[in-house]
């Protein structure tokens, strides 16, 4: 018997296209010290607030979140995404890259 639980998803989740590249890395630049599991966020049980708790008291290691769910918490989040502040999209670009340089 495993002392591993792994849960599976029933459908196949947005992150097996968007995060492979990360798993293999980490497991590549650790030499297979560090393997990293990934889940979604409905698997755990968590919502999105619960999800950001989860975070700041580190039973969360690390999560992609999206900001609609978690802005009531961390009105920051929502900055980069405020309509009509930009007048085009390089001055989105240039505005994300130093917020997420402050904040994140």
């Amino acid at each position: 018997m495993s002392d591993t639980v792994k849960l599976q998803p029933t459908v196949e989740p947005w992150y097996k296209h968007r995060w492979p590249w990360l798993l293999e890395e980490i497991k590549t630049r650790t030499n297979g010290r560090l393997v990293l599991s990934v889940t979604t966020v409905p698997e755990l049980g968590f919502t999105g607030q619960e999800l950001l708790r989860a975070l700041r008291s580190n039973l969360v290691d690390f999560s992609d979140i999206v900001a609609g769910y978690v802005g009531g918490d961390f009105p920051a989040i929502d900055a980069p995404q405020l309509p009509g502040v930009y007048k085009d999209y390089a001055a989105t670009q240039k505005a994300v890259a130093a917020w997420v340089e402050k904040v994140i």
